[in-house]
């Protein structure tokens, strides 16, 4: 399938996700309050984190080799051993500190988290998979199909009275059909793989992990140490506030997971010119939403929050800058991807242990002096200083030229469009829906 046509339907996919997740927020934050969202969210983080030790690179690892067409089924198996044998170990250790964990989420629900480590584990990985044979788009309805029977699942259970209960039932729930599914598209079988397979996987996953705990240091960092310092109230609000930030980056994590297994193939065949040009079609169309949406959350977005209810008005600033570190990140992962792709992840390692490092001090430190701000205000210089690393490492190994100009075009736009919705609100007011039609 043509790159275009792989990006318009991964970026509709997460359109949809989208959609369907903010509704679901919606009732859920309207239903349950900021409070018992925030203990959600913060199982949530405490998930992903698990999965960043539980996976260790594997992901990547697979997505990359299965993107190179060679001994696929043997590579798949490989890495499938590999997932089951670690999630088992990951899982021990969850229930010899099960006390000191559910402390820190406030729940008792050590079982589920488990339950929920496997089944996002698996559907990730075979999600991954599916982008390595070059089906990015099915990888992106697949996904899709898990946010719409999740949100339905907890929808139904909420409904019903489970609470957070049915929050976390229905997360697993779909988790399992988005497995059974993969299992069902995925073209690799299985077959007995040998000692080069695992050698081959083991050189790429142990720099790739270091991009899993970044993605996730971007994601959920400052969730796991909001954590330690507020109430989960304050957790549920911020949550909101970074769920419509995400939407804005969206388009450019369609064109960086489009063009990855493209790059690949192509840098695997030592086509440098084609490769110049995809990196420069990646920053062109990056931020093609994000930088707009920056904008639109100054503008908009304390309307937009007023919608889950008055409670969460209170986390108008902390949109504007997580909406600004969307900006910033977005370019940034699409030169990590890039320096993945053509199979430096010794350099992609570089940048996101910088990025780690710079995301956990400062969390730490901002969350400690100056509230949730600071986690805020943290994860966006994290992002800006990960960007400035990329370039240079990407630079020093690949000439590729900045599209300066459709930036600025870009940008231009932007500020058109600000210039309209700014007046529109003066003019006509922000009641809702005069608010939704500016958007």
């Amino acid at each position: 399938m043509r790159l275009g046509q792989t990006s318009a339907i991964h970026f509709l996919s997460r359109i949809l996700m989208t959609a369907v997740g903010f509704g679901a927020n919606l009732y859920f934050a309207q239903e349950l309050g900021a409070s018992v969202l925030g203990t959600y969210f913060q199982i949530l983080a405490v998930l992903f984190w698990l999965s960043v030790v539980a996976n260790f690179g594997i992901n990547s690892a697979v997505k990359k080799r299965l993107s190179e067409g060679l001994e696929n089924s043997r590579y798949f198996t490989t890495a499938l051993l590999a997932q089951l044998t670690i999630f088992l170990l990951v899982s021990g250790l969850l229930y010899v500190f099960r006390n000191p964990i559910e402390r820190y989420i406030n729940a008792t629900a050590i079982e589920l988290v488990v339950a929920l480590l496997f089944v996002y584990l698996l559907a990730r990985f075979l999600s991954r998979a599916l982008e390595g044979e070059h089906r990015v788009h099915i990888a992106a309805l697949l996904e899709s199909g898990n946010q719409t029977a999740r949100a339905l699942g907890q929808i139904v259970l909420v409904s019903i009275g489970f609470g957070l209960t049915g929050l976390l039932v229905g997360y697993a729930v779909a988790g399992v059909l988005t497995i059974l599914a993969g299992l069902w598209i995925l073209s690799a079988g299985v077959r007995r793989p040998a000692r080069r397979h695992v050698e081959s996987l083991f050189d790429y996953s142990k720099y790739a992990w270091l991009a899993q705990a970044k993605g996730r240091a971007f994601i959920s960092m400052d969730t796991i140490i909001l954590g330690f310092f507020v109430t989960p109230g304050f957790i549920g609000v911020y949550e909101i506030a970074w769920n419509i930030s995400e939407f804005f980056a969206i388009f450019g994590a369609s064109v960086t997971t489009a063009l990855f297994p493209q790059v690949s193939g192509l840098s695997s065949e030592d086509n440098r010119e084609q490769v110049q040009h995809f990196i420069k079609q990646g920053i062109t169309y990056s931020g093609l939403l994000v930088l707009p949406g920056l904008f639109g959350a100054a503008l908009l977005g304390d309307v937009i929050l007023s919608i889950y209810s008055n409670e969460f008005v209170k986390g108008y600033r902390i949109l504007i800058v997580l909406s600004g570190g969307q900006l910033l990140y977005v370019y940034e992962r699409q030169l990590v991807s890039v320096l993945g792709a053509i199979d430096r992840p010794d350099l992609s390692f570089r940048v996101n242990g910088i990025f780690l490092m710079v995301n956990l001090i400062l969390n730490v430190s901002l969350v400690a002096t100056v509230g949730w701000m600071g986690a805020a205000i943290a994860t966006t210089t994290s992002a800006g200083i990960g960007l400035i690393v990329a370039y240079r490492l990407l630079s020093q190994v690949y000439e590729f030229t900045v599209p300066y100009t459709e930036l600025a075009y870009q940008l231009f736009a932007a500020v058109l469009m600000a210039i309209v919705v700014y007046a529109g609100r003066a003019l006509f007011g922000d009641s809702v829906l005069v608010v939704l039609l500016l958007v």
